[in-house]
């Protein structure tokens, strides 16, 4: 139908017709640019924070094996708790 009508215009309807639909689509394909970029920027973001948290769980986790390592040696814990900043209540947990 679209095909039958667009043929019955005249050339300057059908121009102006032609001119709109490329608008159309360069508006499309903006807006999947846009949608797009948008997406990278989140994926970049979230890979980031991942990252981040990633880091900070390793030096958690590297803290409390050196504090069990110097409850072993029996030193006390205000000591412990300084070096690996640890709580106090979170050290006597290991």
């Amino acid at each position: 139908c679209d095909l039958l009508n667009l043929m019955k215009m005249d050339k300057m309807a059908r121009m102006e017709y032609e001119n709109l639909e490329a608008a159309f689509q360069s508006m499309e394909s903006t807006e999947n640019a846009a949608r797009a970029r948008a997406e990278a920027r989140g994926k970049a973001e979230g890979k980031a924070e991942g990252k981040a948290e990633g880091k900070a769980e390793g030096k958690t986790e590297a803290m409390r094996e050196l504090a069990k390592k110097l409850l072993e040696k029996k030193m006390p814990l205000i000591d412990i708790a300084e070096m690996t900043e640890l709580s106090i209540d979170a050290l006597k947990k290991l």
